[in-house]
């Protein structure tokens, strides 16, 4: 191990396990953590780092549930009581706690109930213990392995849900899952304050998310009513971004752009314009590879991974994203490279 390094685990979401893992090492790589994979199972990611993950990088997480420091693992989890004894390593430093136990897979024989109560009255003498609003939470994942972890921050699971298209007063029947959305933009490789440019921001889902993970935002979109719902939902959520109207050819007017990300506006005649989406596409990547600095990212979503020219680009990533059975969006991570 590292010299001062920790051991995080990661539970990750059933969304998409594959985007989950690689929203997480991207922004560990992105912040200089020195990640180093030690296993994963049953959606269960081991990670060691080089120091204690911050909380804005946690929040950040769109499709992992829960994040915390390993105090220790069990290799078999019929040896529980091993757990509740290794909870004596823990020393709270707060006021209000919460010991919460998850099985992750079917691990039928393990007493939950048991295990909650007396970890609890191992660790919680003088405190209070608060189901909804605790200070830390004691984890403990059953699995094949048992997992004994603390947590301080909630990741961004379910607080993106929030914003969820019922939730805004402007909304496409067809707009990007906001999970799918806060994910695309953590792929990135965007930092905190940083520039995000969406150029076919719709009612503004990608902006959304890049705002609340404090990004400074820049939409863009050919059609005036779309700009001003986008602005609409940033308000309605207490946020702020620049909205701009405009086509994509536009963009070459902007200054610095750190990443793109985008749902280009496929089958939509309104939006097209008349142009079909092979002709929309070429113009497209044209204007975003003489835009877009080397090294920087590109994430976009296509129906058709074909429909994509990798020219000046370098694919780091292919997601495919099953909405529905009759509609599968391919989320593509391409990053700037040299002609």
């Amino acid at each position: 191990m590292m010299k001062d390094s920790v051991v995080h685990f990661f539970v990750l979401s059933g969304e998409h396990e594959q985007m989950a893992e690689a929203e997480v090492e991207e922004l560990l790589v992105l912040y200089n953590m020195k990640p180093k994979k030690i296993s994963k199972k049953n959606r269960i990611l081991v990670i060691e780092t080089n120091k204690m993950i911050k909380s804005e990088i946690i929040e950040r997480l769109a499709l992992t549930k829960y994040v915390g420091k390993v105090i220790e693992i069990i290799e078999d989890n019929k040896e529980y009581e091993k757990i509740i004894e290794k909870s004596k390593k823990i020393e709270l430093k707060c006021d209000k706690f919460a010991v919460k136990c998850h099985k992750i897979n079917n691990s039928n024989d393990v007493p939950i109930e048991r295990i909650n109560r007396e970890i609890g009255a191992i660790i919680g003498e003088g405190k209070t213990v608060d189901l909804n609003k605790p200070e830390i939470e004691v984890i403990v994942l059953i699995s094949d392995k048992i997992y004994l972890g603390v947590s301080k921050t909630k990741t961004g699971y379910v607080r993106c849900l929030k914003h969820h298209v019922n939730y805004r007063p402007e909304f496409y029947p067809i707009s990007l899952n906001p999970r799918m959305a806060r994910a695309m933009i953590n792929v990135a490789g965007i930092k905190n304050n940083e520039i995000l440019l969406d150029p076919f921001c719709g009612t503004g889902g990608i902006l959304i998310e890049g705002a609340d993970m404090n990004l400074n935002i820049i939409g863009q979109d050919v059609d005036k009513k779309m700009v001003d719902a986008s602005l609409k939902n940033l308000a309605h959520f207490g946020l702020e971004g620049n909205i701009i109207e405009g086509d994509i050819s536009k963009i070459k007017k902007l200054k610095k752009i750190d990443a793109i990300v985008t749902d280009p506006p496929y089958g939509q005649s309104s939006s097209l314009r008349g142009e079909s989406r092979n002709e929309l596409m070429k113009r497209t990547m044209r204007n975003i590879r003489e835009k877009i600095e080397i090294g920087k990212k590109l994430v976009i979503v296509v129906p058709e991974k074909d429909m994509i020219s990798n020219n000046g680009f370098e694919m780091k990533y292919h997601f495919p994203w099953y909405s529905h059975k009759n509609l599968t969006r391919n989320v593509m991570v391409l990053e700037r490279k040299n002609q």
